[in-house]
């Protein structure tokens, strides 16, 4: 497609993205260009657009959206205090075998269908029950269900008997506002009279808002916390609702308007870019954030941020960094790229301070060479035996080989290796140690001095706590007796699960590196020894529903207790670790 083409198609798709492949291909052809949807899609992939669902927002008009901002504006400045003495109120559906609950597994590419990656659901949810329910930063209030279809009357009837207990309940202080949204039962003009009556305060609230009601967060909370305790009808539904919402603590309910303030949103297969232009804004570490990640096909992950989402992006961006960014085998050493400048690097070097803060994380496949130089200003560790560990596994066999017998090496192979290190000396039994440790000095030190610097001041914070690098690197390390020692089994078992729990430790002592990483991971969202403690509980299922399940964000692992014998468990196990399609879907 020639330039012009190009420049028509991407000016089209600008200005009405809803122009199909179709309508391109017609537009071309009547200008002479004859070419077809494939070219098209590659195209515009080039000029970095791609065709996505379109995101499902709520029907905003102008009118809708000029109140919005008006009520963002009225508001900007509140303090929190004001924020704290709002009581919130909505109304929500919880469905009995419904899309409550999530579950992470591992499957292969176009696997998503089969029945061991699936959760069985019931048309209609298995039936449902509408709640109303209320909350304060103080704590909750009444959780009600509603047994008919609500009207003006019903409503009201609510919150004469609901609202004001909850008020006292929750000691909120003289003049609390009331909030709910502008439902044509709350707007009625019969419910505004009587809220006029009892002299509440009404927090005016913008149409098609659903969105910036913080209860919408506690609604969530509560759901996963009754799909994880799997009712059978729809009474126990009932029951458990109240049960947890009693237990929902006002820590979390406080915590609710820091959840508003910021949450950063990352498309799962974009996160090194996305993270590194997130971690650009100098001050965002004084921000207290939440993540939620896109899929690649435009839908919203299902996980809550507990810590496991963090946790998984964190590996995530890691592993596409050593992959896009560095150079190196054991250890890898960052590489300057043309575009990545000072922003970009030290916007990398907030994420790895975020990282240690947040979760006890750090990027142990980078030099700690590097570290400690932008951390303390000189090295600690033995820069030879790191850069051994940066070399090709042939290179360091024979560099190990000169060390012991000179003599012995190749020396048409010597030189070269030494010649790809860009060596201007030639190498001798009497200065080889020596020329070995200025290579070492050229690789680790000097070609990412720029990325040192950078990483000098946002490194900074972290002066007091990593004065030991070697030794957070080899704690960080997995190995198959810390995971062991981190498992929580249920004090109870039944020879069935004795036996699964000797299958595990038996898999976990014949694992390598990699595969304890990914165990990791799957359990925790981490693949490093963060210390997290995983607690085990058995299941029941057989055949194609039989496989692992782990919910990250508590780091529980389930596992079913039918397999015949340990290689059964071990062939499904790193089935499910070695897939190569990751799908967090999971609270």
């Amino acid at each position: 497609m020639s330039p012009r083409g190009v420049k028509m198609i991407t000016r089209t798709v600008s200005k009405n993205p809803r122009t199909t492949r179709g309508d391109l291909v017609n537009d071309l052809q009547r200008a002479g260009t004859k070419v077809t949807k494939a070219t098209i899609s590659n195209t515009l992939r080039r000029q970095e657009l791609k065709s996505c669902s379109a995101r499902r927002v709520p029907l905003l008009k102008p009118v809708h959206v000029q109140a919005r901002l008006k009520f963002a504006r009225e508001h900007l400045d509140d303090p929190e205090e004001d924020w704290e003495n709002v009581i919130w109120s909505d109304e929500t559906k919880i469905e009995l075998f419904g899309k409550n609950s999530t579950r992470r597994v591992w499957r292969r590419k176009n696997a998503e269908f089969h029945p061991k990656n699936t959760i069985p659901t019931v048309k209609h949810g298995g039936g449902n029950i509408m709640l109303w329910g209320c909350f304060s930063a103080k704590g909750p209030g009444r959780l009600i269900r509603v047994k008919e279809r609500m009207n003006g009357t019903m409503y009201r009837d609510i919150l004469s008997d609901n609202l004001l207990p909850s008020a006292r309940a929750l000691k909120m202080k003289r003049g609390w506002v009331f909030q709910h949204d502008n439902d044509p039962k709350h707007t009625a003009r019969a419910t505004k009279e009587w809220l006029r009556k009892k002299h509440f305060k009404v927090l005016e609230w913008p149409s098609q808002s659903p969105d910036l009601n913080p209860i919408e967060n506690l609604w969530r909370e509560l759901k996963v916390r009754v799909a994880q305790r799997q009712p059978q009808n729809i009474t126990a539904l009932e029951e458990i609702c109240m049960e947890e919402w009693a237990k929902i603590p006002a820590t979390e309910q406080a915590n609710q308007r820091e959840r508003v303030k910021k949450i950063i949103v990352i498309h799962r297969g974009q996160i090194l870019r996305e993270l590194i232009l997130v971690f650009s804004e100098e001050n965002i570490m004084e921000n207290d954030f939440h993540f939620q990640v896109i899929l690649p096909d435009g839908k919203l992950e299902k996980a809550v941020d507990d810590g496991g989402v963090m946790r998984d992006i964190l590996s995530e961006f890691w592993n596409d960094f050593y992959e896009q960014c560095t150079m190196g085998n054991g250890f890898k050493v960052p590489y300057l790229r043309h575009d990545f400048d000072k922003q970009e690097w030290e916007s990398v070097g907030r994420i790895i301070t975020f990282g240690w803060q947040k979760e006890k994380y750090l990027p142990v496949k980078l030099s700690p060479v590097l570290l400690e130089q932008a951390l303390l200003g000189f090295v600690e560790s033995d820069l030879v035996d790191s850069f051994l560990k940066y070399v090709s596994e042939s290179e360091r066999v024979i560099f190990e080989s000169c060390r012991s017998d000179f003599e012995g090496v190749d020396q048409e192979e010597l030189l070269e290796i030494m010649d790809i290190h860009n060596c201007r000396r030639l190498p001798t039994a009497d200065h080889f140690e020596q020329i070995l440790k200025e290579i070492a000095h050229q690789k680790l030190i000097q070609e990412p001095a720029f990325v040192i610097e950078q990483w000098n001041n946002t490194l900074a914070p972290l002066r007091s706590e990593l004065k030991g690098i070697a030794a957070v690197y080899e704690e960080l390390q997995p190995t198959s007796r810390k995971i062991m020692r981190s498992m929580t089994y249920p004090s109870t078992q039944n020879a069935q699960e004795k036996q699964m729990v000797k299958y595990v430790s038996a898999y976990l002592r014949e694992s390598d590196t990699q595969h304890l990483s990914l165990f990791l991971r799957f359990c925790t969202g981490s693949d490093l020894f963060t210390g997290k403690s995983i607690t085990v509980s058995f299941t029941q299922l057989q055949g194609f529903q039989r496989r692992p399940v782990a919910h990250t964000c508590g780091c529980y692992l389930e596992l079913p207790v039918s397999y015949d014998h340990y290689p059964d468990f071990r062939h499904e196990m790193n089935k499910v670790l070695d897939s190569n399609v990751w799908v967090m879907d999971i609270v």
